[in-house]
């Protein structure tokens, strides 16, 4: 293989990894990324590439393959959309999946708090019989058996004497 082939086959590679790259929108040229629309066409390929402008007459195969280029064919991939379409498109999808995400997680804040509210009113019911049960328990003892007892408890609370007997 003499020089020029091996020259002529490196711009081929060039040229077709900056054709690849302007389908996926992932160009790396800072002329194209200051552009607010990039298409994908001969010029902008050549851009790309690093190549100069015309540099695609000497390779026809790949200019007919870039003419050729259907941006329609493949919609999956979103590669007839401009740089900046394709990125909304894809902040249209995140947000889309972000408002599945909060519709899920307000359904699961409404069920918990539902829980809560249940639970709160089982806890009050609770503290209420568990105090009845205690003023019953503490009204049969001797107030000096109810001081002591909260004494060894090491409790902060105080007995009151209270005649509840009628």
């Amino acid at each position: 293989m003499t020089t020029r082939q091996a020259s002529i086959l490196k711009t081929k590679k060039r040229l077709l990894d900056a054709f690849e790259r302007l389908k996926d929108g992932s160009f790396t040229s800072t002329t194209l990324k200051n552009k607010s629309v990039v298409k994908v066409n001969a010029y902008n390929v050549e851009i790309e590439s690093g190549s100069s402008i015309g540099t695609l007459r000497n390779h026809p195969e790949i200019k007919q393959l870039i003419e050729n280029y259907d941006p329609n064919s493949d919609y999956s991939n979103n590669e007839n959309l401009t740089t900046s379409e394709r990125k909304l498109s894809k902040a249209l999808d995140a947000n889309e999946k972000l408002k599945t995400q909060l519709k899920k997680l307000k359904i699961e804040l409404k069920s918990l708090k539902e829980k809560n509210i249940t639970l709160s009113k089982k806890l009050e019911n609770s503290i209420a019989e568990e105090h009845e049960l205690i003023v019953a328990l503490m009204s049969k003892v001797d107030i000096n058996e109810c001081k002591a007892i909260f004494k060894d408890q090491s409790s902060h609370l105080t007995v009151i004497q209270h005649d509840f007997k009628r």
